[in-house]
């Protein structure tokens, strides 16, 4: 189940990715295990650095 979420979820933020609507590192969770952890986009598109999984600003649902 936790597979099929992560899979959606994935596919909404890439569709934002392609549309320039989205760039950053994403981390989601469900009962204390991680279900999806990436990077998308760009961390500088003045120089085409692309984003890494460094840092976290967190947001709780």
């Amino acid at each position: 189940m936790q597979d099929v979420k992560a899979k959606r979820i994935q596919a909404q933020i890439e569709d934002m990715v392609g549309e320039d609507k989205f760039s950053g590192a994403v981390l989601v969770t469900k009962d204390d295990k991680i279900i999806l952890e990436k990077a998308y986009g760009l961390a500088c598109k003045r120089f085409n650095v692309p984003n890494t999984m460094t840092q976290y600003s967190m947001w709780v649902r």
